[in-house]
């Protein structure tokens, strides 16, 4: 285990100007930085790749947010369109200067470690460049066939998942152009000592929230799973699929949502879904604590 820094709840008070609130499943993050956001005024910004779609509300936690201070980064994209860590840096990024430009601090929560690094450690320039680029060959100038062709050569895996319409669809085309420039882009984007990045432009506080134990951490999960029960999983998964939404969409391809789609199959009883749903959260919740040790050795780690 890389060498890591303890701290205790008074270092979330220090920074300024932004802090990363980071973490496993079921640790606090969202109840953490509310109380910090209402210590210092600041706002929050969500870093959980479930919760940038609209509609998944229950299964994302989402109902665990604040109503008295707004969460931005919140159902900005609809389920079945993919999104990435580079499409969130990239919007992420601009709230957060503006943010911190009218002189409140900035809090960023969330599990998703991915996110966090592109957004902390991705060049602005870099990703203004990106961006333009990825605009360029899908604007109305560029025909269907390039636009076919860059896809096609640059990224043959993202094209044999298109169907056939998508294939010929601008729009479609666009959003796997993009998905080209951030697998393509990623060394040119992740530049931990550039000058040009978050993490150098603010020095912001990261803190890292851990579980104790395994067996807090499977009690809290398995506690969370039942009460996301409790509270409609099911039948939010039920009106997704009244609107259309197919298990396969982007948004739907993640833990509880895949679940829930196998228990009103059929596939799966009441008791296998809570077994099955907890199990992979708890793997996910140990990919998060590797993720997150590796990737932000400079964090401050505050166990719970």
């Amino acid at each position: 285990m890389p060498h890591v820094k303890l701290v205790d709840q008074h270092f979330l008070i220090m920074s300024p100007k932004l802090h990363f609130i980071l973490g496993q499943t079921g640790t606090g993050k969202t109840a953490r930085a509310t109380a910090l956001a209402r210590e210092c005024g600041g706002a929050l910004v969500n870093c959980d790749s479930r919760q940038v779609y609209r509609k998944l509300d229950i299964i994302t936690g989402k109902t665990d947010n604040p109503n008295d201070i707004p969460m931005h980064m919140v159902n900005v994209i609809d389920p079945k369109e993919p999104y990435s860590a580079y499409a969130y840096a990239t919007q992420a990024n601009n709230i957060i200067a503006n943010i911190i430009e009218q002189g409140v601090s900035a809090i960023v929560v969330g599990g998703s470690g991915p996110y966090a690094r592109m957004l902390l450690y991705a060049d602005r320039a870099a990703l203004q460049t990106t961006k333009e680029t990825t605009s360029l060959a899908a604007s109305s100038s560029t025909s269907v066939s390039d636009m076919q062709k860059i896809v096609q050569n640059q990224a043959p895996h993202v094209w044999e998942n298109m169907s056939e319409s998508d294939r010929h669809n601008p729009r479609r085309l666009a959003r796997a152009l993009e998905k080209v420039n951030e697998n393509s882009n990623q060394h040119t984007l992740i530049r931990p000592y550039s000058t040009n990045t978050i993490a150098t432009r603010y020095k912001p506080s990261i803190t890292i929230l851990l579980h104790k134990d395994t067996a807090t951490m499977a009690q809290r999960i398995e506690r969370r799973v039942r009460q996301r029960i409790e509270d409609g999983a099911i039948a939010e998964c039920e009106a997704l699929l009244a609107q259309h939404y197919i298990p396969t969409h982007p948004g739907l391809m993640t833990i509880g949502y895949q679940s829930v789609f196998r228990f009103l199959e059929g596939t799966i009883t009441h008791d296998e879904l809570m077994c099955e749903w907890s199990a992979k959260e708890r793997q996910y919740a140990k990919r998060q604590k590797t993720y997150l040790l590796k990737y932000f050795p400079q964090a401050h780690i505050l166990f719970v």
